[in-house]
């Protein structure tokens, strides 16, 4: 896994109505001329970059209110499931706003997670890391694998999609079984890392296997809101 950045933070504060009622002014009158679906990079929409910087949000949470903005209007929240892979895999990569920002949504969603919120349930005495400090700490090498891990998924809806032609019986149960094999893929990398095992190793000690724990809580909200942002509205 990648470590070269050190732990940043992941949450700004709570995004406030108004940040809310700007945000969707502009989308409303910019985003049908956006190049993609997804948010523009930082000074790709300079009004954009100043609203986020008037409310003292991160891209992240600009992202979450554009996925929202997305959902509340059925011609934009519609998703094509037909055509070959590769248009499917692009409508889904834009159906969620892209798969960096996507990441972000979840990394940030993730501190309010069970697992990163507990106090005594699972805690094994180790150096007395708190979890949610624990993952802040690794946060960096977390995001590496979770990429890969939402790559994988949004691969495997894609595959489901086209073959089955829209056919959503088929492609729920053809998910259900790729989803069972990616995960246990990726849990395997996941365990590999040692950035990762050496901060839960401090929280849950050596004869715990924390780093499993941490995966299997992880892999269980990222699929959770990858198939709300795909579910239709």
């Amino acid at each position: 896994c990648d470590e070269s950045r050190g732990a940043q933070p992941l949450r700004a504060a709570r995004i406030s109505e108004a940040a809310k009622k700007e945000l969707n002014t502009h989308f409303e009158e910019n985003f049908q001329k956006w190049t993609s679906q997804q948010l523009p990079r930082r000074n790709a929409d300079k009004e954009l970059d100043e609203i986020i910087e008037r409310h003292g949000l991160n891209r992240s949470q600009a992202s979450r209110q554009l996925l929202n903005y997305k959902q509340s209007d059925p011609r934009l929240a519609a998703l094509t499931l037909r055509g070959d892979f590769d248009q499917v895999k692009k409508g889904i990569e834009s159906r969620v706003g892209g798969i960096d920002d996507f990441v972000d949504l979840v990394m940030n969603e993730f501190e309010e997670n069970e697992f990163c919120v507990m106090k005594t349930v699972h805690e094994v005495p180790g150096e007395g890391k708190a979890p949610l400090e624990m993952y802040k700490a690794c946060a960096n090498a977390v995001k590496v694998e979770l990429k890969k891990l939402v790559v994988a998924f949004i691969d495997a809806i894609a595959q489901c999609s086209a073959r089955t032609e829209n056919a959503a019986s088929r492609m729920v149960t053809r998910l259900t079984e790729m989803r069972a094999s990616i995960r246990e893929q990726h849990k395997n990398e996941f365990l590999k890392c040692t950035t990762i095992t050496t901060e839960t190793k401090k929280h849950y000690g050596d004869h715990y296997n924390g780093a499993a724990l941490f995966f299997c809580y992880l892999e269980n909200a990222t699929y959770k809101m990858l198939t709300q942002a795909l579910a239709n509205h």
